[in-house]
């Protein structure tokens, strides 16, 4: 049969409880910096990429094609692995506000896609800001992520 704990007992589990959320709360700090800051890196290579696929892909020169696909791939690689390394834990919902912020960014991307079958003039007045636009979900999502 459990014994009623003394109240000096009872003070030293709230006060090892108090240290322990307020440990939690640091900790998930840190992982929320470390999901704005890959939320950011995703969000500035994405829009790279629909750069490289404007500019890059409809030419003959294949050695940039590749180098460009494999510095998307290599930054993309780079950017989860360090969140990996960084994060401990994450503040609730962190993760769903990423995955908001990614599926809105990776739906403009489409678009800019398919605009590119649609549109044979790859002007920069458009597809510079088109490219800022596509980032900038991502982007505001790593920014509110970083201020949790």
């Amino acid at each position: 049969m459990a014994t009623e704990p003394t109240a000096a007992q009872a003070r030293e589990l709230l006060d090892a409880a108090t240290i322990g959320d307020s440990s939690g709360a640091r900790i998930a700090t840190g992982g929320s910096r470390a999901i704005a800051g890959v939320s950011i890196a995703i969000a500035l290579l994405v829009a790279y990429f629909l750069l490289a696929v404007v500019y890059i892909f409809p030419s003959d020169n294949v050695p940039l094609i590749i180098t460009s696909i494999c510095l998307y791939t290599v930054g993309i690689i780079a950017s989860v692995t360090v969140y990996n390394l960084m994060r401990r834990t994450t503040s609730y919902g962190a993760t769903s506000r990423y995955m908001v912020g990614l599926s809105l960014t990776m739906g403009l991307f489409a678009v800019g896609v398919a605009l590119t079958f649609l549109v044979d003039v790859a002007t920069p007045l458009f597809w510079v800001p088109f490219a800022v636009i596509v980032a900038i979900p991502l982007i505001v999502t790593g920014l509110r992520g970083a201020r949790r």
